[in-house]
């Protein structure tokens, strides 16, 4: 037999097979993402004040949002880059010697609507949405718990602003340009858009 007749049988083989591989139907593609990235970090803290202090005043960090008083929780954001802390009062029972201490992630979602009809289509259990309402009865944000990734008391959840968030985003990240990145000489951290991007 010919040299090259097996090497032809090997090569019509092989392009059968890719034939088949090609018409087999692929799996359904998933249609969205679910999250676009953390939006902040949740901290609570025995003495929310001189935490928000240390950060925006002597680290010279900006300002999200200042230390305010809703009601039923106290917080102030801090902006470090692409996330922002929200230091908040701490309400819980903690040891004597723990002042301040992580207690969750809050995420942006695609718009809301689409994340929830994500997590609905691929099974993932989640909360009602909660709009949280200003004194005017102005809706200020919404958010959607992960019902599934609550642990420990820790807080993870989906958190819709009604404001231009990435506008937002980008101006705080240009005041924290001009300062050099505050004392602590931060621009971004690289970990939480590490964890965004996976």
């Amino acid at each position: 037999m010919p040299r090259q007749l097996p090497l032809a049988f090997l090569l019509i083989g092989l392009l059968s097979f890719a034939g088949l591989i090609a018409c087999k139907p692929k799996p359904p593609a998933l249609s969205s993402s679910i999250v676009r990235q953390i939006d902040h970090i949740l901290i609570a803290s025995r003495n929310p004040d001189a935490l928000f202090s240390l950060l925006t005043e002597t680290l010279q960090l900006p300002v999200a949002w200042p230390m305010t008083d809703y009601g039923a929780f106290a917080s102030g954001g801090v902006a470090v880059g692409n996330v922002n802390l929200e230091i908040i009062r701490e309400t819980e029972r903690v040891a004597d010697n723990l002042k301040s201490r992580w207690i969750g992630f809050a995420l942006e979602p695609e718009p809301l609507r689409r994340s929830i009809a994500e997590m609905d289509a691929r099974g993932i259990r989640h909360g009602t949405p909660s709009p949280f309402k200003s004194s005017l009865f102005k809706t200020r944000w919404t958010t959607v718990g992960l019902l599934d990734l609550l642990a420990g008391g820790s807080q993870i959840f989906l958190c819709e602003y009604t404001e231009d968030v990435s506008t937002r985003r980008q101006l705080l990240l240009e005041q924290l340009q001009e300062r050099g990145g505050g004392r602590s000489r931060c621009s971004q951290s690289k970990n939480w858009r590490w964890a965004q991007e996976r």
